[in-house]
């Protein structure tokens, strides 16, 4: 699985282009809105768009997974990490 990439809006790059083949290397993504003020919840309508024009399917995309669907995403990922140290 690819490392960790943080593609964010105000980056100036075409966004979706650098998600699909992260995607497609079995990469997940997530949607989040600017936290900082009620205006960035904006973002969460530009981060939508992104991921579908990146083709993103519904279990790509952290947010539309269910809360048993998270737990086991996180609990697989921790296993991983704890193999990876030794643990």
């Amino acid at each position: 699985m690819p490392a960790r990439q943080a593609i964010r809006p105000d980056s100036g790059q075409s966004l979706h282009r650098r998600l699909r083949p992260w995607l497609a290397a079995g990469g997940t993504t997530s949607i989040h809105p600017d936290a900082h003020s009620p205006r960035g919840l904006g973002d969460v309508e530009y981060g939508v768009g992104i991921a579908r024009k990146a083709l993103a399917l519904p279990g790509q995309v952290l947010n539309c997974r269910s809360v048993g669907e998270l737990r086991d995403h996180f609990a697989a990922r921790r296993e991983r990490a704890q193999r990876l140290l030794g643990r």
